[in-house]
């Protein structure tokens, strides 16, 4: 997807310039998702590997889970913006 949004980015920032600081802004939300998601499948690897309990598991992952929510809503919600733009 990065790549896809990265080549999207460069022909819409040449035709509109006006959309260059939505467009990374665009670009930086969905690199800290990619990040967020990696992180839960770290953690799964940690647990499955027994390195940490049940319970740790758990609260850590009820964390990462919701701060994959939430980097996923301010991504649909930048792109309802830029929809609404356009």
């Amino acid at each position: 997807i990065r790549t896809r949004v990265n080549e999207e980015r460069s022909r819409i920032s040449q035709e509109y310039p006006e959309l260059r600081n939505t467009l990374d802004n665009l670009v930086e939300i969905e690199r800290e998702r990619e990040r967020a998601a990696g992180d839960i499948l770290n953690l799964f690897g940690q647990h499955l590997s027994g390195s940490i309990s049940a319970e740790v598991f758990r609260r850590v992952f009820s964390n990462h889970k919701k701060r994959l929510e939430n980097l996923s809503n301010r991504l649909e919600d930048r792109l309802r913006q830029l929809e609404k733009r356009s």
